[in-house]
């Protein structure tokens, strides 16, 4: 991500993040599929799958062309430390950034849970097979590769736009998994709700890459992209901790509440920043 910095302008973004993103689904939705049967076998298939996957993608990195790339090249020390503290200083001050640090961290806290959810009522209620749970996911990453294409059609250029769009999503996503609770029994319903959500979390991720790009300074692109991810990180795991705990006791409906009420969080971040903040204007 640090990379991206360096090899394309804010001009041709748009169409960078929305090819890339492509690439990324069309593989995954492959790979999801051939996961699946491999699963119906034994589980050594999978793995020495995935291993082989990750042999060709790490000899596939080695190739890229970084020469034209100026990284630091300091070395690491306990009596740097401070640069952290400078980082999260300068996540501080930058508010559009800031912004959707936070929106990121709420949405993929509860985007976390969503898939234990998944598994559980695989497994547990309706109790279909590897491939039928492999497709699920297979429809949510049509969804977003659906997306990708629909949200490169919006004006990247106004935050306003952004700003409409994301207080939207976050609205729908309130509702959208609790539609899994209300007929979690009828798989098509679960096909239609992964297709939606992928499909409006591929707009999200589209902005975030953008933002990012444009907000960001280059030279600390690489530490600052490191501390978001941490702070998801971290983010994420008490919520999916949550999540195994209520699922231990079969509370399937509590589960569904917990995910709306992260996601109404989200919203009203973002209803909040409108009445009290311009950074989308």
């Amino acid at each position: 991500m640090a990379i991206q910095q360096h090899i394309i302008n804010s001009k041709g973004s748009k169409k960078y993040f929305k090819n890339l993103h492509s690439v990324i689904f069309i593989p995954s939705i492959i790979g999801l599929l051939f996961l699946g049967v491999l699963l119906t076998y034994d589980y050594i298939y999978p793995v020495l799958f995935m291993l082989i996957v990750y042999v060709l993608s790490t000899s596939a990195f080695l190739t890229i062309d970084v020469k034209g790339v100026k990284f630091e090249t300091k070395k690491f020390s306990l009596n740097k430390l401070k640069s952290i503290k400078d980082r999260i200083t300068y996540l501080k001050n930058n508010n559009t950034v800031k912004l959707f640090t936070v929106l990121a961290i709420f949405n993929g806290a509860a985007m976390a849970m969503v898939m234990p959810l998944i598994v559980f009522i695989s497994e547990d209620i309706i109790k279909v097979n590897a491939i039928i749970l492999t497709s699920f996911y297979v429809f949510s990453l049509i969804g977003g590769f659906t997306g990708t294409f629909f949200a490169s059609k919006i004006k990247t250029e106004s935050k306003k736009i952004i700003y409409e769009y994301y207080a939207l999503i976050s609205f729908l996503f309130i509702f959208l998994y609790f539609m899994i609770y209300l007929s979690h029994y009828y798989i098509y319903s679960i096909y239609f709700v992964l297709f939606t959500a992928g499909f409006m979390e591929s707009i999200l991720s589209l902005f975030h890459s953008i933002i990012n790009l444009e907000y960001i300074d280059k030279k600390v692109s690489g530490s600052i992209y490191g501390l978001k991810s941490t702070f998801n990180t971290l983010a994420s795991a008490l919520p999916s901790f949550a999540m195994g705990f209520i699922l231990s006791f079969y509370i399937l409906k509590y589960a569904f509440v917990f995910i709306s009420i992260i996601f109404s969080i989200n919203f009203f971040i973002l209803l909040f920043l409108k009445i009290h903040n311009k950074t989308f204007y």
